[in-house]
């Protein structure tokens, strides 16, 4: 009797053994599932996070935001109506002027389909609207074969306590070189080479960002062009120049400067000054930036944003060039030295190369595709003044 019922157990036994390694494998099998889904979720919030963010910067030039923020997508590896959908909507409950994107795909399960379930729809909503941005320095440059948005050579120094760099690309750091910053965010690989340096804070992995000045109509002289210009005293006036050299001490009227020809600025005691101050150098018609040194210059702090005028300048605005160079080229030699800059330095299409000293600070928001710095630079956000409108329009995520 009693060995028929150990038999039995042991039946039992291996029945009830077998049951919990089929429940285990289950669950094992649900769990590779449940995590392969978690995985395609976190690949699908970055899309619809990259996607709202370009839709948003449709929004201050009225551009088409459904079709970039479904290019941007697309760009991604979800293209609308083919292997997943992009649905672009304006407007929530709490931003109703920002870009609504929901993003999602269909995936094939595994050990789910035991219970039906042979594909799952994942999505992901982002929700991306303008804000004034914090950030005082972007390098736009996503190319490819560009991997250093922003390099520190030797013993460079970026004194920034209120600014939050944005790059776009890579980030280099060599020798000695000091950066201290609000917040740095780096799309591609940072890479710190030794030496004495110090970072802080250590960079975060973050979205490329769109040009924050993309939506401004670009300035047109209002009349003829004069001749080239150089003076080393008294007043110069705004206009359109063919050239402009300023040096010795020589006192910049408010208004919008537009330069066709070399500008060169290098100022002696007290040095060239001038406040509500914009100049364009109109590199369509051989503008051409030489340099700032010894110059104390401040832009407007009024108009409309977006628009530049004679009289006024462009709101914020201190230097717009639309020169095109890059690393290869040695990049764009800005300086400055001896120098105090306020005001927004656009440069969209160039590779600025800062080796200003001790003596000089930037009260600015900067823009440009990469940058390298060999010498000491002090930067600040560039603050409006009371009354000013919004310049420095940024698509950041907000829900």
């Amino acid at each position: 009797m009693k060995a028929r019922t150990r038999k039995r157990e042991k039946g039992q036994a291996l029945a009830l053994t077998a049951f919990a390694m089929v429940s285990i494998m289950g669950f094992l099998g649900l769990a590779t599932d449940v995590g392969l889904l978690f995985r395609d979720k976190v690949n699908l919030q970055k899309v619809a996070d990259a996607a709202a963010i370009a839709g948003a910067a449709q929004l201050p030039s009225g551009g088409n935001y459904t079709a970039a923020a479904q290019d941007s997508a697309a760009q991604n590896g979800v293209t609308n109506g083919t292997n997943g959908t992009v649905t672009v909507t304006l407007g929530t409950t709490y931003h109703p002027g920002a870009v609504k994107v929901y993003v999602a795909q269909t995936y094939n399960t595994y050990i789910m389909t035991l219970f039906g379930y042979r594909t799952v729809n994942v999505g992901a909503t982002a929700v991306a609207g303008i804000t004034q941005g914090q950030g005082c320095m972007i390098a736009l440059d996503t190319s490819p074969f560009k991997d250093q948005g922003l390099t520190n050579n030797g013993s460079g120094t970026i004194i920034a306590p209120n600014c939050s760099i944005f790059d776009n690309s890579g980030m280099t750091v060599d020798g000695k070189a000091t950066v201290t910053v609000k917040e740095i965010s780096v799309s591609g690989t940072y890479t710190e080479n030794g030496g004495s340096g110090n970072i802080s804070p250590t960079p975060v992995n973050g979205l490329p960002i769109p040009d924050p000045l993309q939506y401004w109509n670009t300035p047109s002289p209002s009349s003829p062009c004069l001749s080239s210009l150089s003076k080393s005293s008294g007043t110069v006036f705004p206009g359109c120049y063919r050239g402009l050299t300023l040096t010795g001490s020589v006192a910049m009227q408010p208004g919008l400067y537009i330069i066709q020809g070399p500008l060169n600025i290098n100022g002696g005691t007290p040095g060239v000054t001038g406040t509500g101050v914009s100049i364009f150098i109109d590199s369509a018609n051989n503008g051409s930036f030489g340099g700032i040194n010894n110059a104390n210059l401040v832009a407007p702090t009024s108009g409309t944003s977006g628009t530049c005028t004679s009289s006024g300048g462009c709101n914020g605005i201190l230097i717009w060039d639309t020169e095109t160079t890059n690393k290869a080229q040695q990049g764009l030699d800005f300086g400055p030295g001896s120098a105090s800059l306020t005001g927004i330095l656009y440069f969209p299409n160039a590779d600025l190369k800062f080796h200003g000293n001790n003596n000089t600070t930037l009260n600015s928001d900067i823009i440009a595709l990469a940058y390298v710095f060999d010498g000491t630079i002090a930067i600040n956000n560039y603050v409006l003044s009371s009354g000013q409108s919004p310049i420095f329009l940024t698509p950041t995520i907000v829900e």
